[in-house]
């Protein structure tokens, strides 16, 4: 994967995920208004917030991407495994207010596994994602102080 195809990749995603945010929003304003149950104000807000920051993170990493030292492979790996857990938790997080089930435990119902499913594979995907953004940054700093 070429920088600017990595670029483009993080930034179009970055997008849809941050305006899935904002629309996540919606939900959370009219519950808010409306004064009922706070659990699902609540699960409405943490949907609106986390759609927000990992919109941000892909957006940010994105900008960064000429600024890291990886491998194609491992560049690769990076872009699909950040995009792929912002969707991941996207989905989580709309599942979760819509069926009141958090996923915490792999328990049923199957809404509740599908969230726990989700929620796994979101955090595999943004720590080994963000450790490369880190492995590249230290590469590219390295290589600058020994030069």
């Amino acid at each position: 994967m070429s920088d600017p195809h990595a670029i483009a990749t993080l930034l179009l995603n970055g997008a849809a995920v941050f305006f899935a945010g904002m629309l996540a929003g919606l939900p959370y304003g009219v519950l808010r208004v409306r004064q009922n149950r706070p659990e699902a104000e609540a699960n409405w807000r943490i949907a609106h917030v986390q759609n927000l920051q990992n919109g941000l993170l892909l957006l940010l990493i994105g900008v960064s991407v000429p600024h890291l030292e990886l491998t194609a492979l491992a560049m690769q790996s990076m872009v699909y495994l950040l995009v792929l857990a912002a969707y991941c938790d996207m989905a989580a997080f709309v599942i979760r207010p819509v069926t009141g089930h958090a996923g915490l435990l792999p328990e049923p119902p199957a809404a509740n596994l599908a969230v726990f499913a989700l929620f796994s594979v979101t955090l595999v995907g943004q720590f080994v994602g963000v450790a490369l953004v880190i492995y590249g940054a230290w590469v590219r700093w390295a290589g600058l102080t020994a030069a």
